[in-house]
């Protein structure tokens, strides 16, 4: 007999997730447009992007990297609509802190001024307490959604405007 190993069992989740919360995610073919040790950043075929942090210590110029790159994207494809997993988000550094309300939230910023942002909360109490704060300071015609998993965050962001 003939079989082939784990043939019954689905790839292994990373920690935290549940098969529920990836829902439509897992089922729908998105394709990666950057990595680097911040994070991995994603198309969606219902136009939007998906930008999902990593875990572990990465410095300013990852993060540099990884949202200029998020906000090319945006800008490119004119889109409007961003999923932030920030799952497993680590605090974020006083300098990381500061590049983000110089160059993602200020006058200058790498993406488009409009923007609605799905947000997957941090599972990290900091690292959720800092992602509260650089949110606080977003213009006005930047819009958050906080949803609990990844089938309510693709609801939500296909009920928003383009």
């Amino acid at each position: 007999m003939v079989t082939r190993p784990n043939a019954a069992f689905p790839a292994p989740l990373p920690p935290g997730l549940t098969p529920h919360s990836v829902g439509s995610m897992r089922a729908t073919s998105l394709t990666l447009v950057f990595t680097n040790a911040a994070g991995e950043l994603l198309t969606h075929p219902a136009g939007y992007a998906v930008l999902r942090y990593r875990a572990g210590t990465w410095g300013v110029a990852e993060l540099a990297r990884l949202l200029t790159s998020t906000g090319a994207l945006l800008l490119g494809n004119r889109w409007q609509r961003l999923l932030a997993d920030a799952r497993l988000l680590p605090p974020l550094s006083p300098e990381a802190k500061a590049w983000i309300t110089a160059n993602w939230m200020g006058p200058t910023r790498l993406r488009p001024e409009q923007l609605h942002t799905v947000v997957l909360q941090p599972a990290e109490v900091f690292a959720r307490l800092a992602a509260s704060q650089m949110q606080a300071l977003a213009p006005h015609a930047t819009r958050y959604h906080h949803c609990p998993d990844e089938a309510a965050a693709h609801a939500c962001l296909l009920g928003l405007p383009r």
